[in-house]
């Protein structure tokens, strides 16, 4: 049988399966990795002493380490664990030529990719289409080379991107393939800048942190200078001692403000200049957004 009838026997065969012929026969394996694959979700983590892979919330890759130079891996499948193995490399070599058995093919969709920690294996990854990437990075970022692990992840934009920060530094944050996201949504340990606040260009941007009146200014000044698109908006938490009349007494400094009140009952700040227009409101008892509404 010729590629194109395999594909079709191969394409209604579950991935379990899919994955135990390739392991048994090279032509299968050959036929295997010239099939794209498309994924609900598809998390890799690595943490303490154990790496896991997990596709579509079903199958449940295990790796950890045996010794210094090799690792054990068992597999767990609807409530079936199955047998363990043992390989002569390292928990981390093992977990990056897991990922590329499954990721490394052209045309691959993945619906919600989530890391934990170190994505070994994306690097030798052909182009992925990714949707949600969510990322959680427990070190300081600036150790490690980004552009190679997330060189797949470049010729498709995100449409949503979570990231949580653990370390001292946020160098990573200037990736494209976060910063590009449409919808960014951003936890650090060490607050941002306001500058590097303003930089970021996602439609949607969410930041798990406190900012001043007087950085709310600049950032209303800044967008009101861009003509940010209508829809942008961004998302703070709000400081125990701030609420919407000390910001609007800081904006009253430099713009005409007009107070409103939404259907709910809650107060409404807006600003006109240079044809944008930006309302200011609490969305949360703790959190409160700026948004370009003309």
């Amino acid at each position: 049988m010729n590629f194109d009838c395999w594909k079709d026997v191969f394409q209604h065969i579950s991935l379990e399966k899919r994955s135990q012929l390739s392991r048994m026969n090279p032509q299968f394996r050959n036929l295997h990795n010239r099939l794209k694959m498309n994924f609900e979700s598809f998390v890799i983590s690595d943490v303490s002493s154990k790496s896991q892979v997990i596709i579509d919330g079903k199958t449940i890759w295990n790796i950890q380490e045996d010794s210094h130079e090799s690792s054990v891996v068992w597999r767990e499948s609807e409530q079936v664990v199955a047998q363990k193995e043992y390989f002569n490399m390292s928990r981390y070599e093992l977990l990056g030529k897991l990922v590329e058995f499954y990721l490394n093919r052209s045309g691959t969709t993945i619906q919600y990719l989530d890391i934990t920690n170190h994505p070994y294996g994306l690097e030798q990854c052909e182009p992925l289409k990714v949707h949600h990437l969510k990322w959680k990075l427990s070190m300081c970022s600036s150790r490690y080379d980004y552009t190679t692990w997330f060189s797949c992840l470049r010729f498709h934009p995100i449409e949503k991107v979570e990231i949580d920060l653990g370390g001292e530094d946020n160098t990573v944050l200037s990736e494209d393939v976060i910063s590009s996201a449409s919808e960014l949504c951003i936890k650090t340990r060490i607050p941002l800048p306001i500058q590097a606040i303003m930089n970021f260009k996602s439609k949607v941007l969410t930041i798990n942190q406190e900012i001043s009146s007087e950085e709310i200014l600049k950032l209303c000044e800044r967008w009101i200078y861009e003509k940010r698109k209508i829809g942008t908006r961004i998302t703070f938490e709000k400081s125990g001692n701030q609420d919407l009349k000390s910001i609007e007494s800081i904006l009253k400094e430099k713009y005409l403000v007009n107070q409103k009140t939404s259907k709910y009952g809650e107060m409404i700040l807006e600003i006109q200049q240079n044809n944008v227009k930006l309302q200011i409101f609490e969305i949360e008892a703790v959190k409160f957004s700026i948004e370009v509404t003309e």
